[in-house]
């Protein structure tokens, strides 16, 4: 399975992916705006790959990486790993929601936007889904507005904390 856009290719991720999502999930922007997942070492990755990995063969979604597409960029580029972006299915929630982050040297180049069109326009037969964010991550939440979402109330999170929440209703 792959999705494909104008600049991007998106996957499932493989277990070979661990090193890219450990980097990933230490930035300090990804911890600030989505938490801290506790993966530290190369071990911790790897598991978490798997589960996610598992996850989309359980559920037929999840987190897809995100590569650069050869056409378009300089050949030192070509399939290179900048983030991540799917739908996660959390407990709290009534209906899977979109998730996204990248590394930050590829921020503010629109691959955030495009990723996520592609990912909704895949699971169009999805009729609703959720975005979720911090309460300060202002950056998302525009994303959001501007992929069609609205903002609804705010949804308790695993520990009862109040999340700002979006719904996309098709």
């Amino acid at each position: 399975m792959m999705i494909k856009t104008e600049r991007l290719i998106l996957r499932p991720l493989t277990i070979e992916d661990w090193p890219f999502m450990l980097n990933l999930l230490n930035q300090p922007d990804f911890i600030e705006n989505i938490g801290d997942k506790n993966v530290k070492t190369e071990e911790q990755a790897r598991a978490h790959v798997e589960q996610l990995m598992k996850t989309h063969q359980e559920l037929g979604f999840s987190m897809l990486l995100i590569t650069l597409k050869p056409e378009g960029h300089l050949e030192e580029k070509a399939g290179q790993k900048v983030g991540v972006c799917g739908l996660l299915k959390r407990e709290f929630l009534p209906y899977p929601d979109l998730g996204y982050a990248l590394l930050p040297e590829h921020y503010r180049k629109g691959y955030t936007f495009e990723a996520a069109q592609g990912v909704l326009s895949h699971y169009n037969s999805f009729k609703n889904i959720m975005g979720i964010t911090n309460e300060a991550n202002t950056g998302s939440q525009n994303l959001l507005l501007k992929l069609g979402f609205k903002s609804i109330e705010p949804v308790k999170g695993p520990e009862e904390e109040l999340i700002t929440a979006f719904e996309l209703t098709r």
